[in-house]
């Protein structure tokens, strides 16, 4: 895809956008222009994106957050915490 071809395509999609994904795109782009705020380091970036993926595409366990307090009351309770 050519640059001319991906600002086409951009361009589509905010124009038929709806207000909230307007906003998103131009949070993102103002983050994008000031990164001295950034708290984490590419490492961090990288391990946060492997997590997300394996999320996404269902390879990891995932816990709703009641599920996640019994097991931690479990656990507590097992080890005498």
């Amino acid at each position: 895809m050519t640059v001319l071809a991906a600002k086409e395509k951009l361009h589509h999609y905010i124009d038929d956008a709806d207000e909230k994904k307007v906003f998103e795109l131009l949070l993102l782009l103002e983050n994008d222009e000031d990164n001295s705020h950034t708290i984490y380091d590419e490492d961090t970036l990288k391990i946060l994106r492997e997590r997300s993926e394996e999320y996404l595409s269902g390879r990891s366990i995932t816990y709703t957050p009641e599920e996640s307090l019994i097991r931690i009351r479990a656990h507590r309770k097992q080890n005498g915490i």
